[in-house]
């Protein structure tokens, strides 16, 4: 059990709230020997689980031990908890301590991605659609916020690929987005391409639409971008530009309500990420007008 002091919970809740508008998803949670009450020198946090448990590896390494868990679950518990002393206390009196059982949170959190790999899995299965378990279940365990895989169904004796699209929505529940045939995706020119520093799957056209966006941005002196945080579908329409850090972070404020946040970065950071991102989409359509073009000339022959 980790024990929060009464004068320390506000700045503490304010860490974790401060640490997720920056994109922060999980914190390391060094765990307090003697019962000493929790500091914020203790939390450390990382945008990907896989950068958090490397960190707590490292830290065993040296003899010190503490909990992974997801910003967003730790901040409602404490939020709960506070809520309930406050209602409790009498006026005038002392706060008093409050605990963070961090077992608890993460058995919560195991139990969440056994849950939703059965339900999923047995959704998918109900559409008769058999998907790569190996790397399904690799994404639920990194509580990647979205993200694809392949799957396949027997059509016509045939195993036919599908792409399976699964998001979190607001409530980090993990839900099936879409599901289509990877011929058909491909055809249209939708091809998914993952972008960690937005935190959602794009396709191509939109991915290109934003950079535009972003180009004609910085010709103007902007160096910033706000944007909804975990939008499964985001659009050059969702992201709004500013001159500086400041100012973006006012406007995300103002933007962000109980359901949706919304998350600052540089331009720099985007245009760096999505830039190779776009060029190897570019290039798979290329290449699969090529094999339309030589199939069609196969036919005709």
């Amino acid at each position: 059990m980790i024990r929060i002091e009464g004068k320390d919970q506000v700045a503490i809740m304010k860490t974790l709230e401060h640490a997720e508008n920056f994109g922060a998803r999980f914190v390391y949670i060094e765990t307090a020997k003697n019962n000493e009450a929790l500091k914020q020198d203790q939390l450390s946090f990382f945008s990907t689980k896989a950068q958090a448990n490397q960190h707590q590896f490292e830290q065993r390494a040296q003899d010190k031990y503490g909990e992974v868990l997801p910003v967003i679950a730790v901040k409602n518990h404490l939020d709960r908890r506070m809520d309930l002393e406050n209602i409790t206390r009498s006026p005038g009196a002392v706060v008093k301590d409050i605990y963070l059982d961090e077992k608890q949170q993460a058995f919560v959190e195991r139990a969440r991605v056994a849950i939703t790999r059965e339900t999923l899995a047995q959704e998918l299965k109900d559409k008769g659609i058999k998907p790569d378990i190996k790397a399904f279940e690799q994404h639920l365990r990194n509580d990647e916020p979205s993200f694809v895989i392949r799957g396949y169904k027997k059509e016509d004796s045939q195993e036919k690929p599908y792409q399976i699209t699964i998001a979190q929505n607001a409530d980090r529940l993990f839900q099936i987005r879409a599901i289509e045939p990877v011929l058909q995706v491909e055809q249209s020119k939708r091809e998914n391409i993952q972008s960690k520093q937005l935190g959602t799957v794009l396709r191509v056209d939109d991915a290109k639409e934003i950079l535009h966006k972003l180009a004609e941005a910085k010709e103007q002196g902007h160096h910033f971008i706000s944007f909804p945080a975990r939008k499964e579908a985001l659009s050059e329409k969702d992201i709004t530009i500013s001159k500086t850090p400041f100012e973006a972070w006012v406007k995300a404020a103002e933007q962000s309500t109980g359901k949706e946040q919304h998350l600052v970065k540089s331009i720099r950071v985007i245009e760096q990420e999505l830039k190779p991102l776009v060029e190897q989409g570019q290039q798979k359509e290329v290449l699969m007008q090529k094999g339309e073009r030589q199939k069609g000339q196969d036919l005709s022959r």
